[in-house]
């Protein structure tokens, strides 16, 4: 698979959908796209982008700036043009942000960021300036490039931070989202949730410190608003008693820890019965499939109230 990105979907002939904006998919750390090629259908066209440096296991010493010059140039050459969705597992919601901020200083530019979509992609903090947490699970059998990757990217999470924003999402003003064939208005101190054994309801959010710090704008220099699936269960280790393993650190938060820490631009949280590093299994594609058309339609038709 040379092409980078690499095309997965197209968008359906039928006029049904004529508002299903592209999505571009981000890998995760693994630095590989395999997982998203077990999806189903989510009727629009639909990119992948892979890690390039991911045989010669180069770092990105530049970080997430690097990453999001270097990726939107990809993006672009693929000719993608107008709103599109980014998203990704994992690390590829981080780059999706950073791509998203670099596209507000671009002027003129091809692509803007309309929503990100994350596959439960906890709070990025820079893990050197954290507590120490639990063992990692066991990848000997991964491929080693694989292995090499997730050391690449953890040595670069460890000192990276996110970028910040000059104003909240949406214009820090409610929004309307359609979801389970009902039409919710969300506050900017709710999200709308969609738990395992019941339907779409809001929940209300006590932690809002960086909104405080920032007033209501008429121009959209935040964060592009999010829907984040989020795996309810714990990555299985070899020693659970010296506690969770990174991605489980904020794993009871409904936000993943990104409540109070980060603008609020998580407007809807859909549960999975999973774990992190399953959360793409064969068996699971039907599943993710659902939810991620989920998130996306909801991103479609995303109002400010």
């Amino acid at each position: 698979m040379d092409e980078n990105p690499l095309r997965l979907q197209f968008r359906p002939r039928a006029a049904r959908f004529p508002s299903a904006a592209p999505l571009v998919l981000i890998h995760d750390a693994g630095g590989t796209v395999y997982s998203y090629l077990r999806l189903g259908d989510l009727k629009r066209d639909i990119w992948a982008i892979s890690d390039p440096y991911f045989e010669a296991v180069k770092p990105w010493d530049g970080g997430f700036d690097e990453m999001a010059e270097h990726y939107q140039q990809l993006i672009e050459s693929a000719g993608i043009r107008g709103p599109i969705l980014l998203g990704g597992w994992s690390l590829g919601a981080y780059v999706s942000l950073a791509i998203a901020k670099r596209m507000l200083h671009m002027k003129p530019c091809r692509f803007y960021v309309m929503g990100i979509l994350m596959v439960d992609s906890p709070i990025q903090i820079p893990t050197s300036t954290l507590p120490p947490c639990g063992p990692d699970p066991d990848f000997s059998d991964l491929p080693d490039l694989v292995r090499k990757s997730f050391d690449k990217f953890d040595a670069m999470l460890s000192v990276c931070d996110l970028p910040t924003w000059d104003s909240p999402a949406c214009q820090g003003k409610p929004v309307r989202l359609a979801a389970g064939g009902k039409t919710f208005t969300v506050e900017t101190d709710q999200v709308l949730h969609l738990p395992l054994d019941g339907g779409w309801t809001t929940a209300s959010l006590t932690k809002t410190p960086q909104e405080g710090r920032m007033e209501v704008t008429e121009q959209f220099t935040g964060p592009p608003p999010a829907v984040l699936v989020r795996c309810l269960r714990r990555t299985p280790t070899d020693a659970p008693s010296q506690g969770p393993s990174q991605v489980d650190r904020y794993r009871d938060d409904l936000l993943l820890g990104w409540e109070g820490r980060h603008q609020s631009f998580i407007k809807a949280v859909i549960d999975v019965d999973k774990h992190h590093f399953n959360v793409f299994q064969p068996s699971n594609a039907d599943t993710m499939t659902q939810h991620i058309n989920e998130g996306l339609n909801m991103l479609d038709s995303l109002q400010i109230a």
